[in-house]
């Protein structure tokens, strides 16, 4: 392993780059008076000498009373087990700090929501969005109209909402779902077939590929993606409760949906027998 890696691996852990330097300098060399760590380490002899302090303080480095003082790493195993055990100590710590902030926040922001009221509009990450979408699945009672490319559904249907939905799907909340049509007959086959046994959701495939990515949650809330060609959890989207914008997302979906075709698996299967089963000419 190269030298900045383990750098890298020990500034991940706590240290500062310096810090770890001189520690590495030590394991490497041995016993070392400050002159020959600042050496070996490439760091300035003043800041080696308070650097090397607080590796002491840390337990990361021993002190051998001589003339002049010398120095030597505790061994490398030993070495991790002390940053780590800080590590839990200081995430520990920040879980109670974060708990206490997140009430602090959450008491204020509801303070502050209560006095703006009205429409907002929130323009998000798709990371943020992905969080916002779980918690207005989870609370859905009634319908869930998307717009979306066969790539964003599937993954978003079996890997990063597939508890959500499904659990919507229970409660009888009826899910809509326009999508285009997947050149991967089987996963198609596959997906939808698992979803039907939930009479509250219904597919529709259209020609072309979405040009717009939206969602509507109970008709009460809306997301729509800034770009139809990125990636689930990349690029930003834009959420809104605003009446009007929603009325607009709700008369574009159901004017998609009444273009569109409905999946019919009994179809599909024809489709692809005859396929198969085609005469062939010699």
């Amino acid at each position: 392993m190269a030298f900045q890696d383990e750098v890298q691996i020990l500034t991940r852990l706590g240290l500062t780059s310096n810090q770890a330097k001189i520690y590495l300098a030590l394991c490497k060399s041995g016993i070392s008076n400050a002159k020959q760590v600042s050496k070996n380490s490439s760091v300035e002899r003043s800041e080696t000498y308070r650097i090397i302090e607080k590796l002491e303080n840390l337990g990361l480095i021993e002190r051998i009373i001589s003339v002049p003082c010398k120095f030597r790493a505790i061994p490398s195993q030993n070495a991790v087990s002390v940053l780590m055990k800080s590590r839990i100590e200081e995430t520990s710590e920040l879980q109670t700090l974060a708990k206490e902030l997140f009430l602090n926040v959450k008491n204020n922001s509801a303070g502050t929501a209560l006095k703006e009221g009205g429409s907002q509009f929130i323009l998000m990450s798709e990371q943020a969005a992905t969080l916002r979408k779980k918690k207005a699945f989870e609370k859905t009672q009634r319908s869930l109209e998307v717009v979306t490319s066969w790539k964003r559904f599937l993954r978003a249907v079996m890997v990063i909402y597939n508890r959500e939905i499904a659990k919507a799907l229970q409660r009888g909340v009826e899910i809509r779902v326009i999508t285009d049509r997947s050149e991967d007959e089987k996963s198609v086959s596959d997906t939808i077939k698992h979803l039907k046994k939930y009479p509250a959701f219904k597919v529709r495939y259209s020609l072309d590929p979405p040009t717009a990515i939206i969602l509507v949650n109970d008709k009460e809330e809306g997301w729509v993606s800034t770009c139809a060609k990125t990636e689930l959890t990349k690029g930003f989207s834009l959420w809104t409760n605003n009446t009007c914008l929603l009325s607009i997302l709700q008369d574009y979906f159901e004017l998609l949906w009444l273009t569109a075709i409905e999946y019919d698996e009994q179809a599909r299967v024809a489709k692809t027998a005859t396929k198969n089963h085609w005469p062939r000419t010699a």
